[in-house]
């Protein structure tokens, strides 16, 4: 998972607990927003007579909406906890390969157990498609690097897993897979 993800994971492990309440909570509050707000820019631009059931009407109207769009918003965030939740299976798996194998393909990472205390990640694919990037595209490949980390870390078998180890990122080109065109411990 990614940081924002792994936030957005925890947050929601106890959000999703309580559907309608969040449907309400924020369909409501969405609602009553925009209503309030076209209504607002309707008063001021049409100067339209005030008539309290219209108000009422239209406020229904939009706090009806803003549940319709809460129970989507819902939807998406259950779907992207359970695409959070799936990759966390596979990174607890992948641990598991590493151990036994010493070697594990996940994403575009290819991770290798070089020794008890040595963790080495480097990329399969290069994603420049020059040779020699400068060393500017050379750090935002690290950095990229660096990010996947960052994201396999936020798994707590992942991260007991490398407790204890030195992790060397290797930055690889596609023509070379032998020697590493930009390399930082971590």
């Amino acid at each position: 998972m990614y940081n924002s993800d792994s936030g957005f994971y925890k947050k929601w492990t106890i959000r999703r607990t309580n559907k309608w309440g969040y449907i309400l909570y924020l369909g409501i509050l969405q609602g009553i927003a925009i209503g309030l707000l076209i209504l607002l820019t309707e008063a001021i631009l049409l100067k339209p007579s005030f008539n309290p059931s219209q108000l009422l009407v239209k406020l229904l109207f939009f706090t009806l909406l803003g549940i319709v769009l809460a129970h989507r918003n819902f939807g998406l965030n259950e779907k992207r906890y359970y695409s959070c939740l799936a990759q966390d299976k596979k990174v607890e798996e992948g641990v598991a390969i590493l151990e036994k194998e010493k070697r594990w393909e996940h994403e575009n990472l290819l991770l290798i157990l070089e020794s008890a205390d040595l963790l080495i990640i480097r990329n399969k694919l290069f994603w420049l498609e020059n040779d020699q990037p400068t060393s500017l595209q050379q750090k935002n490949c690290m950095k990229i690097l660096g990010d996947d980390l960052m994201k396999l870390k936020q798994n707590q078998i992942f991260s007991r897993f490398i407790e204890n180890k030195r992790i060397e990122l290797q930055l690889f080109n596609n023509l070379d897979h032998t020697h590493p065109i930009a390399t930082d411990q971590i």
